[in-house]
């Protein structure tokens, strides 16, 4: 069984309030990885919509007080350049989105979601079902300035994938990091020492690796997908 890996991450911002933004595919796409999309909007409580074009909501959307944050995942299958996502909320609106791929991946699990004012984040805290499976992390916010950046987790070693505000910091912060665990067990990564206090939705995500059984007389393999959680998708 090959290791879930990292692909690659691509981010869009939209200036001009819309329910359909476009969010640009990251570069690399294989048919059979798993997307994972981060939507934020410097406005509170809107309400997302499920599935759209494809892809489902992984939980619920989080409210901060002054942003809304949701996650959406999809297998990837003949991907384009990018997607539009036709009324994704229901709030015309400015905001951004980061796309995320992984390769040898099945699905995904396990998730939670919440919100935390704050300059540390941790998890929220969930337990994967199997061993092998990568922990993702979010956090989003309407950022007060352009100055927002986090550390990655050390215990455990944690790899920080993308954290920018957009230029002018009127639409959106973005911070993702990851961690391949290696034996399943309850975790809560930790973001650290933001610069500025703010209201963060934040998300925390296990995807569970690809099982390959291989016959010993015929020496073909044949992928079996790991077993995904039952928690409703919204």
């Amino acid at each position: 069984m090959a290791d879930i890996a990292f692909r690659s991450v691509q981010r869009s911002v939209w200036t001009s309030a819309t329910v359909s933004p476009v969010a640009t595919a990251p570069s690399g796409i294989v048919d059979g990885d798993v997307l994972l999309m981060f939507v934020t909007l410097p406005d509170n409580a809107v309400t997302f919509n499920t599935p759209v074009a494809g892809w489902s909501r992984i939980g619920a959307a989080v409210s901060t007080g002054d942003s809304t944050t949701a996650l959406y995942w999809k297998k990837a299958s003949s991907e384009g350049a990018s997607w539009t996502m036709t009324s994704l909320y229901g709030t015309s609106t400015t905001g951004g989105i980061v796309v995320l791929a992984y390769s040898n991946a099945a699905s995904v699990t396990n998730w939670n979601q919440t919100n935390t004012s704050g300059t540390n984040l941790s998890g929220p805290s969930i337990t994967p079902p199997i061993d092998g499976c990568m922990i993702v992390q979010f956090a989003g916010c309407d950022p007060s300035d352009d100055t927002q950046d986090f550390t990655a987790d050390t215990s455990p070693a944690a790899t920080k994938r993308y954290s920018e505000t957009d230029t002018g910091y009127n639409y959106a912060y973005i911070g993702v990091q990851d961690y391949l665990q290696t034996t399943a067990a309850a975790i809560a990564l930790d973001m650290g020492t933001f610069g500025t206090l703010e209201a963060f939705g934040h998300h925390q995500v296990a995807i569970t690796p690809e099982i390959t059984h291989r016959d010993t007389n015929s020496g073909t393999g044949t992928t079996i997908s790991a077993p995904t959680d039952t928690q409703p998708g919204d």
